[in-house]
C-alpha cells in the first residue's frame, strides 16, 4: 500500500498502521525500514502506527497459534 493510500485509510477510517521495524531479505539479512517509518509517522502521526520487531512478528504468527493448537512441544 502506498504512503498516500495509508495517509488517506488513517485519515478515512483512524485506524492503525502496522509496520515492521525491519524487511526481512531472506539468509538472515534484514533492511531497515526506519526512513519509510519515520516519514509515515511524521505523515498519520505516531498515534496511529504501531511498530513491530521481529521478535514480535514471530510470536504473533508462529508462536500463539502453535501454542493454541497444541503444538508447542
Amino acid at each position: 500500500m502506498s504512503r498516500d493510500d495509508q495517509s488517506r485509510i488513517v485519515k478515512d477510517y483512524d485506524v492503525f498502521l502496522e509496520r515492521c521495524y525491519a524487511q526481512p531479505m531472506g539468509a538472515s539479512v534484514d533492511k531497515s525500514n526506519l526512513k519509510d517509518n519515520l516519514q509515515i509517522i511524521n505523515e498519520v502521526g505516531y498515534k496511529n502506527v504501531m511498530v513491530d520487531t521481529e521478535e514480535q512478528i514471530d510470536f504473533l504468527i508462529r508462536k500463539i497459534p502453535f501454542m493454541l493448537l497444541g503444538l508447542n512441544k
